[in-house]
């Protein structure tokens, strides 16, 4: 990974994990992939025609976090999720 991509990534994904309820994470990992590749470890059966060679810089961020936003059934809470994954 190139090291001129580490403080905007650093950024992108306190930020993250700030909105969503967890300010110190446990540990947040970023690697450089392809969209084909990142689709399949972060949501697999995702296809994105055209993009299987794209790079791109998958990360992963293990905290606490709190879906304010979700929708459920009527008088449900937002549940908290050990592990999210964005990319």
């Amino acid at each position: 990974m190139p090291t001129s991509a580490v403080p905007r990534l650093t950024a992108i994904t306190e930020r993250a994990a700030l909105v969503n309820g967890d300010p110190h994470p446990v540990w947040v990992t970023a690697v450089v992939t392809t969209h084909g590749q990142a689709l399949t470890s972060a949501t697999p059966g995702d296809f994105i025609p055209g993009a299987d060679r794209t790079p791109v810089y998958l990360v992963t961020i293990r905290g606490e976090f709190v879906c304010d936003t979700c929708t459920g059934p009527a008088g449900s809470k937002a549940t908290s999720a050990p592990i999210s994954r964005w990319s």
